[in-house]
């Protein structure tokens, strides 16, 4: 696991515009920390700082957890900018995709594949 700095988790906290927080949710989701990437994006949100690689995170982190849904709606939001826009519609195509070919354990399916596969 990657040790996350404390002075980064620090002045993330103290900052007002959230851009440090994206920087350490990143860095949570590297270091396989889904449920703190999802806090800490939630929280640059919160700061006003909604921008597209917030958005790309916290699909990525709702994924890592099986949840599905939540990763769609995120991917959704951030193929609303420019930059992320063909990356997201990349995953929300393929997880439509998932959707209309599996089963009842499409989600946790997807999820698995997600994860086993280091994505």
């Amino acid at each position: 696991m990657i040790p996350i700095s404390g002075i980064l988790i620090d002045c993330a906290r103290s900052s007002s515009s959230g851009s440090l927080d994206v920087l350490l949710a990143e860095k949570y989701l590297e270091a396989n920390e889904w449920g703190r990437a999802v806090r800490t994006i939630q929280k640059a949100l919160t700061k006003s700082h909604a921008e597209g690689k917030a958005f790309w995170i916290l699909g990525h982190a709702h994924l890592k957890q099986g949840q599905i849904k939540l990763a769609r709606s995120a991917f959704e939001k951030a193929a609303g900018f420019e930059r992320y826009r063909v990356r997201a519609e990349y995953w929300i195509n393929t997880l439509r995709r998932q959707s209309e070919a599996g089963g009842p354990d499409w989600d946790s399916d997807i999820a698995e594949w997600y994860t086993s596969n280091n994505m």
